[in-house]
């Protein structure tokens, strides 16, 4: 008993010493405290998942606390975005240098002294605009540091340098005799070599023994693995369905609450994109976040169920550094295109994996897609019905006769970066009669009149593309368009037959466009 008494005093005294040392316990954060958090995480795009933690901890003591739920759906939006940032940023590789118009001028300097703008994918009139060129922070280097002209293309630019034509010659026909030409599951070799510099880059190929048939060497021809279909996986696929739960609870209150931000956006990286969003979030945002939540469950659903080993262009080096303009544009995404579907090394990219799960994520992939104009539709009519003063809304109609209704020669309009897009009001009435019969199709393959979309393509004002109106008339000559069925017949090569069909139909515009004189 007396050794019990000295364990428990000895115990007492180290305990004390203990708190004495950690002194005392933190003091958990009031639900103010919390929401204030939140608020000042949200308007740093960098800070989404800080603000959601912050509003989570609240709901978690206050289920119904109306600013913690708007926030906490805000929170999710901006991790959305994070995630799709990351997935580019995987795709197209690590970190790019960023350097001053001091380093760009001396690395355009270099570029011209040793004739490596082809290497560069840029013209002396666009160096500065191209600089840094997608190149790493150790590949800019050498365009800046004295290197010769030799390292610099074969240590600086050979990740981005196109690959030569001698050289496409002797790849495609080695591919050829090593038994990895099949048309048309692949190019043929004219079409191998046509575009084979966009396919491949220096440090690629060089990589490639030719007569040795190690076209399938990881370290010869890097490319997009299904490790992202992981991370898809084992964080996106949880982010959607939380928004939903959140915006059912809010949009039940039937309330006025709106949530107040002097900062907050939807960003890009690459490519560039900053969609304003700040001031008085309403209902209408919350539809638009249902949107963008069921479009990228729609995303992950349909990534995860498909094949991603396949050549994935840069777009970086391969459209933005070749400066395309008007016709070109349509040009370059045909030829990307033309890679993802008929690469030689990696042929089988958007094939439907063989997993019982993939047919069925397909489905739901559907259901999704439906819930998205649907969400869409739900966002322009809580506008067409809003009377509260618009001024300041992050999402709203101009009322330039402050008469609280959206009258029909008044727009609303969509802040994205310096730009702003404008639609009137009877451009977006056709828009939602157009998501509606969306929205059935890919519920229940219900088709719809193929006058809804081009209605929608007339009030849209297409100028010098108003052909498209009478040419996708002209593809359903029977009256009536399913979207769906790739959806809900899928077998294991329905994607790639899609893309083929979509390639089909750009070729034939851009014909058209040739045809026309269009630059």
């Amino acid at each position: 008993m007396k050794r019990y008494a000295i364990a428990v005093t000895l115990l007492a005294i180290f305990s004390a010493a203990s708190l004495a040392c950690m002194g005392t316990p933190p003091k958990e954060a009031t639900i103010e405290e919390l929401l204030k958090e939140g608020k000042k995480n949200l308007e740093d795009k960098n800070n989404g998942s800080r603000a959601y933690n912050n509003f989570h901890d609240v709901l978690d003591r206050e289920p119904d606390n109306k600013e913690a739920l708007y926030g906490i759906t805000m929170a999710l939006d901006l991790r959305v975005f994070a995630f799709i940032d990351g997935t580019i940023d995987l795709i197209n590789g690590p970190i790019i240098e960023n350097p001053t118009k001091e380093k760009c001028a001396q690395a355009c300097q270099r570029i011209d002294q040793c004739n490596l703008y082809r290497e560069t994918w840029t013209t002396p009139d666009n160096c500065m605009t191209h600089c840094p060129f997608g190149l790493q922070p150790f590949m800019f280097d050498t365009l800046t540091d004295g290197s010769t002209c030799k390292r610099i293309r074969d240590y600086g630019l050979d990740w981005i340098t196109p690959t030569t034509p001698d050289r496409c010659v002797e790849l495609c026909n080695d591919f050829n005799k090593c038994g990895l030409i099949h048309p048309p599951v692949t190019f043929d070799v004219p079409e191998c070599i046509s575009h084979c510099p966009w396919s491949y880059v220096h440090h690629h190929e060089k990589f490639y023994k030719v007569g040795k048939c190690n076209g399938y060497d990881r370290t010869a021809f890097e490319h997009v693995t299904t490790g992202l279909q992981v991370l898809f996986r084992e964080i996106g696929i949880y982010i959607p369905p939380q928004t939903m739960v959140y915006t059912d609870k809010l949009l039940k209150m039937n309330t006025d609450y709106e949530y107040t931000l002097r900062a907050y956006a939807w960003t890009l990286v690459d490519p560039p994109l900053y969609w304003n969003l700040s001031g008085r979030d309403s209902y209408a945002e919350l539809h638009m976040s249902r949107a963008l939540a069921h479009l990228f469950e729609t995303f992950v659903l349909l990534a995860t169920s498909v094949n991603l080993e396949m050549n994935f262009p840069s777009f970086d080096l391969n459209m933005n550094y070749s400066a395309p303009q008007g016709i070109e544009i349509l040009h370059n995404l045909i030829r990307v295109v033309e890679i993802l579907l008929y690469d030689p090394i990696f042929p089988l990219g958007f094939q439907i994996k063989n997993e019982d799960f993939a047919f069925k994520q397909i489905k739901e992939g559907a259901t999704e897609f439906g819930a998205f104009w649907e969400s869409l539709g739900d966002m322009f009519e809580y506008l067409f019905q809003d009377t509260d003063v618009q001024k300041g809304r992050a999402v709203g109609y101009n009322d330039d006769n402050n008469n609280f209704h959206w009258d029909e020669d008044e727009t609303i309009t969509f802040r994205i970066g310096d730009a702003g897009l404008d639609l009137t009001k009877p451009q977006c009435e056709a828009l939602v009669v157009l998501a509606r019969a969306l929205q059935k199709n890919f519920d229940d393959r219900t088709p719809f009149d193929v006058t809804l979309l081009t209605d929608f393509l007339n009030a849209s004002n297409l100028g010098d593309l108003d052909f498209l109106i009478d040419l996708i008339a002209s593809w359903f000559p029977d009256g009536t368009v399913d979207l769906s069925w790739p959806l809900y017949e899928p077998y294991q090569n329905d994607f790639r037959d899609l893309l083929v069909v979509l390639l089909d139909k750009m070729r034939e515009i851009e014909d058209i466009l040739i045809a026309n004189g269009v630059t």
